[in-house]
């Protein structure tokens, strides 16, 4: 998927679907458009292939950059300090072209940056710890990263937040520095490879990083089923400053799990911090428990449930006698 420039003006067309054939909401001719590339945005239950569905809403992740390596935000520096690294101050050292003056070093000493594909929505980061060392701090994900740095060099500015995609630099195979948005763009182009006709060409560049060592999972967080995931919730900002997704799903030890993550400043103002990661999980042995509580709290009737399950595509049987 073409991710535009967030800073594009945008319209949005309501439009009707009848059989297939798209019309004008409020009537009329179409208005006409010149060759383009965008979104068409409906419900999933529309498509009359539940596979489809499915499809579109695949979920997957990809290790894009390994344990160990370093990662460079480009900042306007209002307040100098130890760490910043300039072409004046540093011009034995090699930077990357970046719209500012100033560069900070980001370390993932303690695990892999993952990109986290949603199917075709837009691919976001997945929180990663990281270390600072021009602040001697630990950050719990990239945006968490940029914002501290951001509070410290660019004390002028009124909001710390920035689009880490644009705004931090990773150095490729060759040793060049490149925006982080060329990688994500990269192995998105792998991924939506699946959705790409047969006979379509489509030369999808190999990522940095094909076969990665598999990750030991931390033991405090759950197996995740990618396939049995239902999304409660999904907000996400233009620039990536504002994320609150929470989902539901069983892991593979048979568990319901609610996921979540929040970021952005509203974070902070309750927890202090500028991101925020949980876990809410039921044993198996309850989850029968929790489908009969919810089905006493959602229906009053046999109808309205059959009704239900047809609306989510779940088959059922019946049986009466009189």
């Amino acid at each position: 998927m073409i991710i535009p420039d967030q800073f594009e003006k945008k319209v949005k067309i309501p439009v009707r679907i009848t059989d297939g054939d798209i019309y004008y909401f409020y009537g009329g001719d179409f208005p006409k458009i010149k060759n383009t590339i965008g979104d068409l945005v409906i419900p999933a239950h529309s498509l009359t292939n539940p596979a489809a569905a499915l499809e579109f809403s695949f979920e997957d992740v990809s290790v894009i950059l390994p344990k160990g390596a370093t990662l460079m935000a480009n900042i306007r520096i209002d307040t100098d300090g130890e760490g910043v690294l300039t072409r004046s101050k540093n011009p034995d050292a090699k930077l990357p072209n970046g719209l500012n003056l100033g560069y900070v070093e980001i370390y993932l000493n303690e695990e892999p940056l993952r990109l986290w594909h949603r199917g075709t929505k837009s691919s976001v980061l997945n929180p990663c710890r990281c270390f600072i060392p021009a602040l001697e701090q630990v950050a719990t994900s990239l945006n968490h990263a940029y914002t501290l740095i951001s509070k410290r060099f660019e004390t002028a500015r009124q909001a710390n937040t920035g689009n880490v995609f644009t705004k931090m630099f990773y150095e490729d195979e060759n040793g060049n520095w490149q925006q982080l948005k060329n990688l994500r763009d990269r192995f998105d182009r792998r991924f939506e490879k699946r959705y790409v006709a047969p006979n379509v060409k489509c030369d999808a560049p190999i990522g940095l990083f094909d076969s990665p060592e598999p990750q030991k999972q931390d033991q405090d967080q759950p197996k995740r089923k990618r396939s049995e995931s239902v999304i409660l919730r999904e907000r996400r900002s233009d620039d990536g400053g504002e994320i609150s997704w929470l989902h539901a799903y069983v892991d593979e030890d048979g568990r319901l799990v609610l996921e979540g993550y929040d970021l952005g400043s509203f974070v902070e103002e309750v927890w202090g911090d500028s991101d925020y990661e949980y876990w809410r999980m039921v044993k198996p042995e309850f989850l029968n428990s929790v489908l009969l509580h919810l089905i006493k709290d959602r229906f009053n009737s046999d109808s309205e449930f059959h009704k239900w399950l047809q609306e989510k595509e779940i088959p059922d049987e019946f049986t009466s006698w009189a």
